[in-house]
Order: C-alpha cells, then structure tokens, then sequence
C-alpha cells in the first residue's frame, strides 16, 4: 500500500483533507526547526555570558532570527527556552552585609563635620558584595576619605569578622609610624568586634 494512500485512508478516518494534513505537518517541522535554530544561537551566546537572561537573549538574537524568517513573539521565545531547558535558575536576593543588632561595643561618630586637608586623617571601612557564578563574595574595604585611595582590601565568601580585619591588617601595614587616622565605620558587628578593635587600639586608632 502507497504511502499516499494510507495518509488518504488516515485523513478520512480523522475528517482531514490530504492538504490540510501536510499543511499541519509543515507547520510542525517548521516549529522544530525554528526551535533547533534558537536553541544553537542561544548556547552560542551564553558560552560567551554565562548569565544572559531571556529578555536580553530577546533583545540580542531577534535580529537574527529575523534574517533566517523566525518569527517568535515574546511568549512563544520564553515557551521554548522553558521547553529546551534554557531559562535560568532565579538568582539568590542581594546580601545584607550589615548586622547592627549585636551587643557589641558601638563609637561615636567622630567624622560628621571633620574637615580633613591631608591623606591618613581619616578613613572610612565599608563591606559590599560580588556576584559570581558560584555565589557571593564578600569585599572589605578601607578608603582614605581626603585621597579617596582604597589602602586596605580583602574578599571571603562570608561575613565573618576575619575578612575586616586583614584589609584592616592591610592597611596598617602601610601606615608610616605616628600617623593615626581616625577610622570610620558603620556599627556591623565585624568593626565592632573584639579581635577588629584591638587591632585599632594596638596602632592608637580612634574609631567612629
């Protein structure tokens, strides 16, 4: 039996006409290949940016898809990145970097209204945070507030005091003998800490 004779028998089983029947199959192998074509163009780009998101992808490969007659709305683009696995997993919510409610010993502060002329009159620690692929890492940093220079820096994978202490263990390295900055911090536990503010003390550091 002919291959044309048993889609014949198939579609008048079904109530479809022949022509109907290869216009649905068209359809269906133009969307597979339409799909295939996607998903190369999309691997191809995150190979490069791991981290591309689907509205950027959108933005990036519209064009393209365009040239070779893809047409793909919005939705259908975000149906076959799901499709194809492609859609990636929600990153983790930004980090909080400062815990103020510790019983930790808390300072004045000594800078509001200082007028500073010179480098090493007063600096100012800070913690903020990177993004990776594998998570978070955690950045110290000291910043003289007259050069704007960073003189003190160091990055971990946690909050935990001992990243302060070595970019502030860096930046009293550096520091000539009888100089004493006033160091300015916000009241995260990592400044106010017992092992961080024994390192002020021993260099005659106040802190604000």
């Amino acid at each position: 039996m002919s291959g044309a004779l048993r889609v014949g028998r198939l579609c008048a089983k079904v109530g479809m006409s022949r022509q109907n029947y290869y216009k649905v199959r068209r359809e269906r192998q133009r969307r597979a290949v339409d799909s295939g074509l996607l998903e190369q163009l999309v691997r191809a780009a995150r190979a490069v940016q791991p981290r591309l998101g689907g509205r950027k992808l959108l933005h990036m490969l519209s064009p393209k898809l365009a040239t070779a007659g893809v047409k793909l709305g919005r939705d259908k683009f975000f149906a076959v990145l799901r499709g194809q696995g492609l859609l990636l997993d929600r990153l983790p919510s930004i980090p909080k970097t400062t815990n103020s409610r510790h019983s930790l010993p808390v300072f004045h502060n000594l800078v509001q209204g200082l007028e500073v002329s010179a480098p090493n009159q007063a600096w100012v620690a800070d913690i903020t945070y990177i993004r990776t692929a594998e998570g978070f890492l955690y950045l110290s940093l000291l910043m003289d507030i007259w050069s704007r220079k960073i003189v003190g820096y160091h990055a971990g994978d946690t909050l935990e005091s001992e990243v302060a202490v070595r970019a502030l263990d860096m930046a009293l390295a550096e520091l000539p003998q009888g100089v004493f900055p006033i160091h300015h911090a916000d009241h995260g536990c990592q400044y106010c800490s017992h092992r961080y503010g024994a390192r002020l003390t021993a260099r005659g550091l106040r802190s604000a």
